[in-house]
């Protein structure tokens, strides 16, 4: 069975969410926004 899951990345995360990248980085280390996960390399997503 293939995994369906979607990672969002940087740009699509801020149109989406319309939070800055410094916001989101302090309100997910406050624990209210979801963790990234390192894709490799530089390269971070959302699930």
């Amino acid at each position: 069975m293939l995994s369906t899951d979607r990672f969002i990345r940087e740009k699509e995360c801020e149109k989406l969410t319309g939070l800055s990248r410094s916001c989101r980085y302090r309100l997910e280390k406050a624990g209210q926004f979801p963790s990234r996960r390192k894709l490799g390399g530089r390269s971070v997503g959302w699930s």
